[in-house]
């Protein structure tokens, strides 16, 4: 296995491939959110949760491979926030009424959006609008992973100079 593809049996795994996967699974999740929270509220019961945060887990997971170049310590630590932020969400903790889940999403958004602005992958003013935390400004990277992957040349340019951090 080089760094610029994970091999899985007969499959190859572009950094490209794993950005439009890791879109498209944001994009399932949001969706399934906003169904299971305005439009059926009540009527997906566990699916409710268990798809949207299923789905977010696995494109945080896409993330930490797409982004570890660019500094694997900060990678992990977005992953693991992220994915204690998805544990909260998927507990539905609310003390005094307010959803820490959301809080503790903003800081995840803020930190995903710095690896962003360091990786030479993808333009910076995504990271930029990631760092925003607001659904304009967290939608706009995942939607471009989903149609445009990332620059494949810059990529592997970067895991092979910027993994060893």
């Amino acid at each position: 296995m080089t760094t610029d593809v994970m091999v899985e049996g007969n499959r190859v795994w572009t950094a490209r491939m794993r950005a439009r996967i890791a879109g498209a699974l944001y994009v399932l999740s949001v969706a399934t959110a906003i169904m299971g929270e305005f439009v059926i509220p009540g009527r997906m019961g566990l699916a409710d949760v268990v798809i949207p945060v299923g789905c977010y887990a696995a494109a945080m997971l896409l993330l930490f491979g797409i982004f570890a170049p660019v500094n694997r310590r900060a990678s992990i630590g977005v992953l693991v926030f992220g994915l204690a932020c998805l544990g909260l969400q998927a507990a539905r903790w609310h003390p005094g009424g307010m959803n820490v889940a959301m809080v503790a999403h903003a800081f995840y958004c803020l930190l995903l959006g710095s690896l962003m602005l360091r990786a030479r992958f993808l333009p910076r003013w995504l990271g930029a609008a990631m760092m925003l935390a607001v659904v304009i400004g967290e939608a706009l990277p995942m939607l471009w992973l989903l149609t445009l992957g990332v620059n494949e040349r810059r990529w592997m340019e970067q895991a092979e100079a910027g993994g060893r951090r």
